[in-house]
C-alpha cells in the first residue's frame, strides 16, 4: 500500500476578516487558505500555488516555503493550515482561478490540483485605465517634482 507524505485537504479564498468569498474588490486584501495532513515525518515538504488569469496566463508562483521558517524542516504527522495573503492593488479586475500543490523539493511532486479554486476581482476601487498592459496592476508609488526657472524644485 502506497503512503503519500501529505494530502491536500481544502483550499479557500477568505477575506480579511475570514470570510469565503468569490468576488474580491481590487483594493481588498485576500486570504488563500490550504488545509493539508502531514501522514509521515517529511523533510523539504513544500505546498504552493500557481495563479492564472482567464486567458490562462500564468502570473505568479508562491510557496509556504518562501518563509525562511519552514525551509528545509521535518515536518511531523498532524493536520497544517497554510495561509497566503494577496496584497490589494495587484490583480487587475477579472477572472482568475488557483491550482496548488505539495512536493518535496528537488524529489517529486506529491500531489497536484489544477485549477480548483476560482474567484473574481471587481473594478470596484480599480481607478487606472482598464487597457492598461500586463498581468498585474500595482499603482506603485511615483515622486514626480516640477522645476522652476532657476532649475530648482518649485
Amino acid at each position: 500500500m502506497r503512503i503519500d507524505e501529505a494530502q491536500l485537504q481544502s483550499v479557500r479564498l477568505l477575506s480579511i476578516d475570514q470570510q469565503p468569498q468569490s468576488l474580491v474588490n481590487f483594493n481588498d486584501s485576500l486570504l488563500i487558505e490550504i488545509a493539508y495532513e502531514v501522514k509521515i515525518p517529511t523533510r523539504d515538504l513544500a505546498v504552493t500555488l500557481h495563479l492564472y488569469d482567464s486567458m490562462n496566463n500564468f502570473v505568479f508562483e508562491s510557496m509556504d516555503t518562501d518563509m525562511p521558517e519552514w525551509k528545509g524542516v521535518v515536518r511531523d504527522p498532524g493536520s497544517y493550515v497554510a495561509t497566503v495573503k494577496i496584497p490589494p492593488h495587484l490583480l487587475k479586475p477579472g477572472r482568475y482561478y488557483l491550482s496548488f500543490a505539495s512536493f518535496i523539493e528537488g524529489v517529486k511532486v506529491i500531489e497536484q490540483l489544477d485549477g480548483v479554486l476560482t474567484f473574481e476581482v471587481s473594478q470596484v476601487g480599480y481607478t487606472l485605465n482598464l487597457n492598461r498592459w500586463g498581468l498585474v496592476s500595482p499603482p506603485l508609488d511615483w515622486r514626480v517634482c516640477r522645476f522652476n526657472e532657476n532649475g530648482r524644485i518649485a
